[in-house]
């Protein structure tokens, strides 16, 4: 039985389409590669073979490489993501990797898996690409569509037609709607470039909570938005884009409950960061869900529920965000029992970090 054991392993680790090393925690070198392996760096078994990892490009030093298997010492457990392994030919290959630590027949052993994702990014470049191309071409002509409903409605005021006023305010929700969506799919875009500005000042948290709360409640007659606490205390960064978090948060609340009638915003503090936190009493989010709600382009399924319009990038942002400011941003919900959502915000410090 142990025989033929040992002889699947070796058809598996031998058939993988992922690079599998194997190697000795003692020494830190490798004992063995599968053909994977071999095709993915291009260098032949032998040559990987008692070789550590720093040697082969996936740490990038020596201390990199200490700092990993102590990592796996302690966890029994390492993943990354993003990293770059030169092959023989000098062509780089992105990778994720997943390393284990585990006893062989008494004896500890380290298996690193390696998965070739250099494919998988230049999609995700190409549609980042195109992503950033289709915004800032729509962005002109919408413009423009704005100017025009502006000037239609200023026109037909003095008509007092308001049959013809009420379709011109429908279509301007409509554009409005529009121009929130370009403008978050290049935010997306510059975020993924890292080129999305963030002013820095220090502003008054309460002050543009209450704003944000105000500004909602004139867009909704359908829910009462309530606002409780205060944190009497500064915050620093982006005053515009932390408003836009919220903006985000109170839209999918109300969008999200639309059997309720109320939305509670609360305010907090503590000795070093500021809780804001969104509660809606609506149809809530299945466990499932909860891990992936922050994923960049992720919609929540649901073949009991009403398909909801949206792209999924609206929570994405608000983590990168957030993120940007030193805070933190999560979810608390069970299905059919409303959700809230609760995000941090360092406090206004005399030294602060640059964004």
């Amino acid at each position: 039985a142990l025989r033929i054991s040992e002889t699947r392993y070796r058809r598996l680790f031998e058939a993988a389409r992922d690079g599998v090393l194997i190697l000795d925690p003692r020494t830190r070198k490798i004992l063995d590669a599968n053909p994977f392996m071999e095709e993915l760096l291009g260098y032949p078994r032998e040559e990987l073979i008692g070789k550590e990892l720093f040697e082969i490009g996936l740490h990038k030093d020596e201390q990199a490489n200490q700092d990993a298997f102590r990592k796996l010492q302690e966890n029994h457990y390492i993943r990354y993501e993003d990293l770059s392994l030169k092959t023989k030919t000098g062509e780089r290959r992105e990778i994720e990797v997943v390393a284990n630590l585990y006893e062989e027949e008494d004896k500890p052993i380290i298996q690193y898996n390696i998965r070739d994702i250099s494919a998988r990014k230049k999609l995700e470049r190409q549609k980042d690409e195109f992503i950033s191309i289709a915004s800032h071409e729509l962005k002109t002509p919408v413009t423009s569509l704005k100017g025009f409903l502006n000037l239609l409605q200023r026109r037909l005021a003095s008509h007092e037609d308001e049959k013809e006023l009420h379709y011109l305010a429908r279509m301007n929700a409509q554009v409005h709607k529009l121009t929130k969506l370009i403008n978050d799919l290049l935010d997306i875009s510059k975020m993924q470039t890292g080129q999305l500005v963030y002013r820095e000042e220090h502003f008054d948290l309460d002050a543009l909570v209450q704003e944000i709360v105000e500004n909602i409640q004139g867009t909704t007659q359908t829910h009462h938005l309530l606002l409780e606490g205060l944190t009497q205390a500064e915050a620093f960064g982006d005053r515009d884009r932390i408003g836009q978090v919220l903006i985000n948060l109170l839209n999918n609340a109300i969008k999200y409950s639309p059997q309720a009638s109320t939305v509670v915003v609360r305010v907090s503090k503590d000795q070093n960061n500021a809780l804001v936190s969104v509660q809606d009493f609506g149809i809530g989010i299945a466990k499932e869900h909860l891990q992936k709600i922050f994923e960049r382009f992720y919609q929540v399924t649901d073949t009991e529920e009403r398909t909801y319009p949206g792209l999924g990038i609206g929570l994405y942002i608000s983590l990168e965000i957030v993120k940007r400011h030193g805070g933190q941003i999560w979810v608390e919900s069970k299905k059919g029992e409303g959700t809230t959502f609760h995000f941090t915000l360092p406090l206004f410090q005399e030294r602060q970090v640059s964004l």
